[in-house]
């Protein structure tokens, strides 16, 4: 768990080291990098 993640350059940093939590101020930098990590990561099927 990481906290506070407030921009998309970190953001994308501790999700690909493998965060399992993320708390941010900011919502919607959260939804753009989940955005672009669902559709270049899709999940095991």
């Amino acid at each position: 768990m990481t906290w506070p993640v407030n921009d998309v350059g970190t953001l994308d940093k501790v999700v690909a080291l493998g965060a399992n939590g993320v708390i941010s101020d900011e919502p919607d930098v959260l939804a753009t990098v989940r955005r672009r990590w669902s559709t270049s990561h899709p999940a095991p099927q």
